[in-house]
């Protein structure tokens, strides 16, 4: 690029008009000024201007620039005021206006986005549609310029090179071409080893800039930190001081790099206490659940006992898969976990609500079949006045995840037991329906009761009884089997029912009495070898038919226990499997299950 044409006045021009007391005061402050002030300063006003811009002040410019270290030194034919300019004004170098953040410092210069269009030509625009295969590429000075995905060339170098060497194009003035190649090679060696040298400088001006920025913004959140402290904010600042006072620290008003002044705190200090009441808020919720899960370790074990005997009273429940999450939102045992932080609370507080479980169950029991209900109303679903519909042997569910399950099996089902949404939720709930299978309240919206077909109508027809009427408890009582004959598979009228939501053409028959007696010996056999369900007290992982050693592998593989730490706590027998339940399945399945412990 060119050298820069001098701006400064010539040693003639009048210095009258600037007193020699003043002129040597203002010498005495530039020597101690940043470039980027001695910049700011002589734009200020013509008189300042005019004194810095002469020869004589060259070197104040000179001693300003020795003081910023690492700098590479004012480009030769540059004088220091345009090298100053380009380092540290953000404006445009061709226009002087437009905001240019980025020095391209292979072409020394600074373009904004009006001008960048004009100032450089595109790599691949020079050999396609300028060419001149008679020029070296070496000649060219070229720079990654912002808004161009290919590296670029300084326009006026370009069209220079073209004109000076067109004038050597004959084959005569090889050598002079040669020659001028060579020149032009060093100056754009040279010039490429020089933006090198700014890159490095800037790279590490930057580096301690950032460095400069955060020491400041660090002493402002020091100075609201102990400002918060003296409004009695100690809690929620210990509180954050782990996480580097996160999210005070990045709030806008504290990451200025500014000093905090009485004015400035004022103006500031309404939004700052917001942000505390969040922080404040959040750190009760802590608490909060630090308390509850202490407590919450305790209603497992008191809850599970009392499930345990209640379950054992009422095993008609089973299908319904009441659970100590279930025990933790009656308001009963709620009331007990909820007591002041200063209370204790012990496993005798929930045992002693035993006499109340009737009620309690049967309250949440009505609730949730009040829910089931309403299904039907919202599905557009008719059924017989004078009959529960939830009773009738036809009413099946589809599930959100491609399920079936008939009444109350699909109360227990997981896919169907979603937490009411957030926003609805008290401190105490969102702390329940965080634990472990703690899902329970039935959402009438994630299922569906399906409208009887006519493959399910006709089985029950079938056994004899009248689809309109027939409840489960009369289909029971028939303890009949049924035979699909496409399949080969024997049934229970439930298993029939759920392969007959598909609404397939299927092939019904009752199972006479020989097989009939065959089926109930294999259930016999089944019920006869005590089949127990184990759980893991640890995950509350789902329960299931397993032995005691298959739980123990459990806990060795997926909780890390070994063999010789696994206490019988870790293990919990709930109850013995419903005949009812087992007799849903297929009898084939009964085969691949008769190991069962």
């Amino acid at each position: 690029m060119p050298p820069r044409r001098s701006n400064r006045t010539k040693s003639s021009a009048p210095a009258s008009t600037i007193p020699a007391k003043t002129e040597a005061r203002w010498k005495n402050i530039c020597l101690y000024l940043h470039p980027r002030e001695l910049l700011s300063l002589s734009r200020t006003s013509k008189p300042f201007h005019a004194f810095l811009m002469r020869r004589s002040s060259a070197y104040l410019w000179k001693g300003s620039l020795k003081n910023v270290q690492g700098l590479p030194p004012c480009p030769k034919g540059w004088i220091e005021p345009s090298w100053v300019s380009l380092v540290f004004s953000p404006y445009c170098t061709e226009c002087g206006v437009g905001r240019a953040t980025t020095v391209i410092w292979e072409f020394l210069a600074r373009f904004c986005a009006s001008c960048r269009k004009d100032m450089v030509v595109a790599k691949n625009r020079v050999y396609t549609i300028l060419g001149f295969d008679y020029i070296p590429a070496d000649i060219l000075i070229e720079s990654t310029v912002t808004g161009f995905s290919v590296p670029c060339y300084l326009q006026s170098q370009v069209s220079d090179a073209i004109a000076a060497y067109e004038k050597l194009s004959s084959p005569r003035r090889s050598d002079e071409r040669r020659e001028l190649s060579n020149k032009h090679m060093r100056q754009a060696k040279l010039s490429r080893e020089f933006a090198t040298l700014c890159y490095k400088w800037q790279a590490n001006d930057n580096r301690i800039r950032a460095q400069e920025f955060e020491a400041v913004i660090d002493e402002r959140l020091d100075d609201v930190i102990s400002r918060l402290r003296a409004l009695e904010w100690g809690p929620e600042l210990d509180f954050i001081q782990s996480r580097d006072y996160v999210p005070l620290s990045e709030h806008k008003l504290v990451r200025v790099a500014k000093k905090l002044t009485d004015r400035v705190w004022q103006n500031m200090q309404s939004e700052i206490l917001e942000c505390m009441n969040g922080i404040r808020k959040e750190r009760e919720e802590h608490e909060y659940n630090l308390m509850m899960a202490g407590r919450w370790s305790v209603l497992q074990n008191a809850g599970r006992e009392l499930l345990d005997r209640y379950i054992g009273e009422h095993p008609e429940l089973i299908t319904y898969g009441l659970d100590v999450a279930d025990l933790a939102l009656f308001q009963e045992f709620r009331k007990i976990m909820c007591v002041p932080a200063d209370e204790s609370v012990n496993r005798a507080d929930f045992l002693a609500l035993e006499s109340q479980m009737d009620t309690m169950v049967e309250r949440w029991r009505t609730h949730i079949c009040k829910q089931l209900r309403g299904s039907f109303v919202t599905c557009n679903i008719e059924t017989p006045s004078w009959k529960n519909p939830l009773d009738l042997a036809t009413t099946v569910f589809e599930l959100p995840i491609r399920g079936l399950a008939s009444f109350p099996s699909v109360v227990a089902n997981v896919a169907v037991r979603f937490p009411m949404p957030r926003s609805r939720r008290s401190a105490y709930e969102k702390f329940v329906y965080g634990q472990t299978r703690a899902d329970s309240t039935i959402t009438g919206l994630k299922i569906k009761p399906m409208k009887p077909n006519g493959v399910m109508r006709a089985v029950i027809q079938l056994c004899g009884k009248d689809p309109d009427w027939a409840t489960a408890e009369d289909m029971d009582a028939l303890d009949k089997r049924l035979i699909n004959e496409d399949v080969d598979e024997v049934v229970t009228w439930r298993g029939a029912i759920m392969a007959a939501t598909t609404g397939w053409s299927q092939r019904w028959r009752l199972a006479n009495a020989e097989e009939t007696a065959k089926v109930k010996e294999i259930e016999a056999r089944l019920l006869a070898v005590n089949v127990k369900v184990w759980t893991c007290t640890r995950c509350e992982g789902p329960q299931m038919p397993a032995s005691r050693d298959a739980v123990r592998d459990h806990l060795c593989d997926v909780h890390g226990i070994g063999l010789t730490d696994i206490e019988d706590g870790d293990i919990d027998m709930n109850q013995t499997l419903a005949h009812t339940e087992l007799t849903w399945h297929h009898i084939k399945l009964y085969h691949l299950r008769e190991d069962l412990p």
